[in-house]
């Protein structure tokens, strides 16, 4: 049984109420071919010469679960697999290049870069030989942990797909009001994993997004979640002992709370 809304306002359902919060916070990712990011795309495509193979919308641009006050427009920049240089030399000379032109910053596997009053996130990535979705990314979270191997195509396909996007985007926002760092994969693949055995659709969401909470406060550190598209990448190895304490506390926490109002706004 989800919690009440709140005190003052028991007519309006704990799902209507997660839903009027998705709403108000969900985004619409600008497209590809808005005109202000052009710029973006031509030093993109300096940067890559003839190595370029495509540059695509993916992420939560792709994926439908973008935030306000996120990116704006998340691209993935795709590599001939005969790109000579490595991961690491990639991410850097990527970031380096674009540093020229605008204000970027490094995150996980990204490359933020901010023009125009815009943020658009970039993923450089070398595809794997004969394969037409699989990448080789290069990570800067781990030192241990330089490449990544996954196919982001499977990603999108797996949350598009998954019915539990309204679940994914209520922890998006959950993770941004308790400023945990989270990265997104990891939190969508903890969302479909711990609500396997839950029924889809908006009459349960309350229900689903108040288990997934209590999921994480009892197993979220010994919980092992691994990429979709690849069994041998550990996703939940992407954060350390002390983060991912941190979220199970803050759990721990919200499910202590007494109405739904004071864990989700």
């Amino acid at each position: 049984m989800s919690k009440q809304v709140n005190a003052t306002e028991p007519l309006r359902s704990p799902n209507q109420y997660i839903v009027d919060v998705i709403n108000s916070k969900v985004s619409t990712p600008i497209g590809i071919r808005d005109s202000r990011i052009k710029p973006i795309l031509d030093e993109v495509k300096i940067w890559s010469g003839p190595q370029l193979a495509d540059i695509f919308v993916s992420g939560s641009s792709a994926k439908g679960t973008a935030l306000k006050g996120s990116s704006d427009l998340d691209l993935f920049v795709s590599l001939k697999a005969n790109t000579s240089e490595t991961l690491k030399i990639l991410y850097s000379s990527f970031h380096n290049h674009l540093s020229k032109k605008f204000t970027v910053l490094k995150q996980n596997v990204s490359v933020r870069v901010t023009y125009n009053r815009l943020q658009i996130d970039l993923v450089p990535g070398k595809k794997m030989p004969n394969q037409t979705h699989w990448h080789y990314l290069y990570t800067n979270r781990r030192p241990d942990q330089e490449r990544i191997q996954t196919n982001v195509n499977h990603h999108v396909s797996t949350v598009v797909n998954s019915g539990r996007v309204n679940e994914i985007i209520a922890l998006k926002i959950w993770r941004e009001l308790n400023r945990l760092e989270f990265p997104s994969m990891y939190l969508e693949m903890y969302v479909l994993d711990a609500l396997h055995q839950k029924r889809t659709g908006k009459i349960y969401l309350a229900d689903n997004f108040e288990h997934v909470l209590e999921h994480i406060a009892r197993y979220f550190p010994n919980k092992a979640i691994y990429d979709p598209a690849n069994g041998s990448n550990t996703i939940s190895d992407s954060l350390f002992k002390h983060e991912k304490t941190s979220i199970q506390q803050a759990a721990e926490k919200s499910i202590q709370k007494n109405y739904l109002s004071q864990i989700l706004y």
